[in-house]
């Protein structure tokens, strides 16, 4: 009962000028990430964590990348930019990272791109994983390049 509380706020927290974020659609788009965005939503951020227990952006972007891809990423979201190839915001897919520059504990943030503009991503200690929307002021803002492996 309590995840399904938290999942309910994670979900409504999502919301944006667009519309709440589609997870029958993203189910359909792609069963495997679908089960790993449910598995870690709600999960709380953790500077240089790397658990379940509490984990920060570049480690969840890892951690996705290893079970969805079996593929190895650097730990570091300045170094996961440095082995991407870089794409316009108009040219994302599923799975691609979006970068962020900003005043966080190491000036870079980075997230997971699913579809429509939505993202998830571990954000800060407020909120821990969630999805969020490119739209969104801070992100427009902020949004550095896409990247893809």
């Amino acid at each position: 009962m309590k995840k399904l509380i938290l999942v309910i706020g994670i979900i409504l927290s999502t919301y944006s000028s667009k519309a709440f974020f589609d997870f029958d659609e993203l189910k359909s788009k792609d069963s495997v990430t679908y089960s790993f965005v449910e598995e870690w939503l709600g999960t709380h951020y953790r500077f240089g964590g790397e658990n379940m227990g509490g984990i920060d952006c570049s480690a969840f972007s890892r951690e996705f990348y290893a079970t969805r891809y079996n593929i190895e990423l650097p730990r570091i979201a300045k170094e996961q930019y440095s082995v991407v190839t870089k794409i316009k915001k108009t040219a994302l897919e599923l799975g691609d990272l979006v970068f962020f520059r900003n005043h966080g504990p190491s000036g870079w943030h980075v997230g997971v791109y699913l579809f429509d503009g939505y993202f998830v991503h571990a954000a800060n200690k407020k909120s821990g994983v969630k999805i969020s929307n490119l739209s969104d002021a801070y992100y427009v803002k902020t949004y550095l390049n896409g990247g893809r492996i």
